[in-house]
């Protein structure tokens, strides 16, 4: 098995696509999630950046709507030569598709994670202290 799974790697090709986001738009969420108040600024980095169930159950839906086929067949996560996991078909697995779907969404949203985070760090300077043993506390600085 390991070794028709190392043929169909083989067989495989990457995917790839560009997308442009324009750098208004970065510095709009970045104002709007970036605040004044460090632990604030994570709260909101949070709200906006992980998916809420709801959009990620009609994302579900709309594959059973758009793509019939596509929600009936189960996938196959592949690792480098064996299978890592599988997801069954929307109906057979709706909480696994759930998670497929969140893992996705989470993976397109990472470059606004990555700017959020490098701004937050350009902005608070956060630290990591020990106060005392089996505790760490985060401080800052506001520029």
């Amino acid at each position: 098995m390991e070794e028709k799974i190392g043929q169909a790697a083989d067989e495989m090709a990457p995917i790839e696509t560009e997308i442009k986001i324009p750098k208004d738009d970065i510095e709009k969420f970045l104002d709007a999630v970036v605040l004044a108040d460090l632990g604030q600024t994570f709260v909101r980095i949070a709200v906006e950046l992980l998916p809420k169930r709801s959009r990620l159950e009609a994302a579900v839906q709309k594959t059973v709507e758009d793509a019939p086929l596509m929600a009936l067949m189960p996938m196959r996560i592949m690792a480098e030569d064996h299978v890592a996991g599988m997801v069954g078909s929307v109906m057979d697995d709706p909480h696994g598709r759930l998670l497929q779907q969140a893992s996705m969404d989470l993976s397109l949203s990472a470059i606004w994670l990555h700017a959020a985070l490098d701004r937050t760090i350009q902005r608070h300077q956060p630290t990591q202290s020990t106060s005392s043993p089996g505790r760490t506390d985060w401080g800052c600085t506001t520029m």
